[in-house]
This record gives C-alpha cells, sequence and structure tokens, in this order.
C-alpha cells in the first residue's frame, strides 16, 4: 500500500498540530524528525516513526517508538497512530506496531511486536489484524469445500469470487453467493495440425461384417477328366464292407401258408450265402425261429459278423412265424425272410432292418 508524500505530510504536520494542543503550556515541544537510533532524545522530543507521532516521556537512545517486545512504552508516548508500510511479509524482520505487512495477498498490521509470526495462523491472531482483505486463489470449484468471503474458484472456463461463506452453492446460481470476475473468453482459432504420431500396434481382429450380395455365375468350366465307374450291383462287395437296408411288409393274408420275401444285396456276396447264416437276432419273442446270437446289433444300428446276414425285427402283427433264409439259386445275389401268418383273411405286417459283412 503507498501512501503519497503530500498526505503523509500532512497527517504528520496535523500530528504535531494535536500534540501542541494536547501538551500543558509549561512544556515546550521540539520536533526532532524521523527518529533515529543513534540520537539522544529528551522530555518531549517529538518524532515520527513508521507513520505515527511519538513524544519522547524521558531521555533514550535506541529506544524504538512503539515497540512492545522489551516494551518502551515508559519511553515514548503515541501522539498520533499511522501506519508503516513494511512491503511483503518476511520471517526474519521485527515488525512493531503499526508496520503493514502483505501476506497471502491481504494487508495486515501489526498490533504487537514480533519476528517470524506468520500472520494467517490462528495462533498469532493477537500479533496481527487484518487491514485490506485480499483473494485467496481455491482452483476449480468442488461441492464438498466450505468457502469464505473472498475465496476465488473456477468453473466452466469462468472465474468467482466468493461474496460470502457457502458449501455447495453452484457459481452463476446465486448472486448473493458469487461474483463474477472473468467469464469464458470466445474459442480461438484452430491451430495448425500437429506431426503425425508414430504408427500404433495393430488392433484385435474385428467380427466378420455380413455377406455381401451374390456375384454373377461365372462362364462353366472345362470338362473334367472322366472319374473311375462306381460301384455296381454286378460287382463283388469288398471284403470287410458292411451293407445294410430295410423291409416293409404289409398284406391281407389269405391264408397262413409261407410267405416269401426277397431281398437283393446292393452288390455280388464274395462267398455264396447258406440259410445257417442268414438269421433273426435274438428277441425273446418266440415269433422269430432262427435266433442268433453272434447278431449284436439292434434295429436301429444293424451289424453282422463277417459272412453273414443278421436280421432285426422292429415291428410285426399276426404272425406266427419268420425266418432268414438263402435263395436256392442266386446265393451271391441275396437272401430271403419267410414268414407265416397266424390267422388267414387278417392284415399281416413286418418291418426289419438288415446287415450283411463280407468275407
Amino acid at each position: 500500500m503507498h501512501i503519497p508524500p503530500a498526505l503523509r505530510a500532512c497527517c504528520v504536520a496535523a500530528a504535531l498540530l494535536i500534540a501542541v494542543l494536547a501538551t500543558p503550556a509549561s512544556a515546550q515541544l521540539v520536533p526532532r524528525g524521523e527518529w533515529i537510533a543513534t540520537t539522544n532524545y529528551v522530555l518531549n522530543d517529538i518524532v515520527t516513526s513508521r507513520g505515527s507521532t511519538y513524544r519522547a516521556l524521558r531521555p533514550s537512545i535506541n529506544k524504538p517508538p512503539g515497540r512492545t517486545a522489551p516494551s518502551t512504552a515508559l519511553d515514548w508516548e503515541e501522539m498520533a497512530s499511522g501506519f508503516n508500510m513494511m512491503g511483503g511479509w518476511s520471517a526474519t524482520v521485527q515488525y512493531n506496531t503499526n508496520d503493514v505487512a502483505v501476506h497471502g495477498g491481504t494487508a495486515w498490521v501489526a498490533l504487537l511486536s514480533s519476528t517470524n509470526r506468520p500472520p494467517h495462523r490462528p495462533v498469532n491472531e493477537s500479533f496481527w489484524q487484518k487491514l485490506v482483505p485480499g483473494l485467496a486463489a481455491k482452483g476449480p470449484w468442488s461441492a464438498s469445500a466450505a468457502y469464505v468471503t473472498n475465496d476465488v474458484v473456477t468453473r466452466s472456463g469462468q472465474t468467482w469470487r466468493a461474496k460470502r461463506g457457502s458449501t455447495n452453492v453452484i457459481p452463476g446460481t446465486s448472486a448473493a453467493d458469487w461474483e463474477l470476475m472473468a467469464a469464458r473468453g470466445e474459442a480461438g482459432p484452430t491451430g495448425p495440425p500437429g506431426p503425425v504420431g508414430a504408427t500404433g500396434p495393430a488392433g484385435p481382429e474385428g467380427p466378420g461384417g455380413p455377406a455381401g450380395p451374390q456375384g454373377a455365375t461365372g462362364p462353366q468350366g472345362a470338362q473334367g477328366a472322366t472319374g473311375p465307374r462306381g460301384f455296381s450291383a454286378w460287382d463283388t462287395i469288398p471284403s470287410g464292407l458292411t451293407v445294410i437296408g430295410e423291409i416293409r411288409y404289409q398284406a391281407l393274408a389269405a391264408s397262413t401258408a409261407d410267405h416269401v420275401i426277397y431281398v437283393a444285396l446292393p452288390g455280388k456276396a464274395p462267398v455264396a450265402l447258406a440259410s445257417a447264416n442268414v438269421n433273426f437276432a435274438a428277441d425273446g419273442s418266440g415269433v422269430t425261429i432262427d435266433d442268433d446270437p453272434t447278431c449284436t446289433g439292434t434295429y436301429f444300428v444293424p451289424t453282422a459278423p463277417s459272412g453273414k446276414v443278421c436280421i432285426y425285427a422292429g415291428s410285426g402283427g399276426n404272425l406266427s412265424s419268420v425266418a432268414g433264409g438263402a435263395s436256392d439259386v442266386l446265393r451271391t445275389a441275396g437272401f430271403y425272410v419267410l414268414l407265416n401268418p397266424l390267422i388267414a383273411e387278417a392284415n399281416t405286417h413286418l418291418a426289419v432292418t438288415w446287415a450283411y459283412t463280407a468275407p
């Protein structure tokens, strides 16, 4: 804080006038100017020190007027108060009464003499008094912070000053709590593009996209080479190969005599079949009369040992007996199933699967 010289001289002159009017007529006051530590002062000498005017109460040398520690109250009497501007507060400077120092953006006036007692601490309240309130920068506004008068915050690019204490009052929503100090400026022009950065690592492969539309049909390709001849019913079934089939029979039986169902193999058997090797699998029904325990497959998964035909009954009706056998003439071409109806003139039916393994 700067006090103009003309104003300071006016204050000193006024203080001297007040001192003369307040001093008995018998006392003669002697103006001695600014106090100097090496000068010998006597009773009624008038000096100025740190902006205030003092009268000597007794002779003294190097007794600073206004000092409280150690006190010089017996040496000097304050006649007119003033302020002594000391600039920014320093921990190494001794401050005396009416010294003014700036700390934390605020001007403080010394109430007592002190050294290294920061004005802002609560324990030092007896040494300093706030003279001119300052602004305290608090950074970005927070809903949980307790703000006091003259706290300065920023929010959404604008600067606000607290007009009173508040918590969780958003700046801009209450004129009683916040004062706008600086509005957000307009966006500046777009800067030039920066240099191209280094290529980053390849990311994971993304999901496949939807199938595209079907393309046009291409031209017909050249005819390929003729493949090998396929298997024929006239060919011999390869050794170890199992062939399977299904038989379904349904008829209105005219009598209970034998009904024969002939079955052709898809190829020639390498060895002529014999009736002893064409049998039903044992099913415990009593209808099959040639049960073969080596037929271990099922109706749904028919199998057969090498050189045999195994027949698996699935369902049947109006049957007295069923059995398998080999043809008398073309034993390499197929086999037959023989069934006898239980009742004449009745619906008779049979469903079986079979398997043959070439030896």
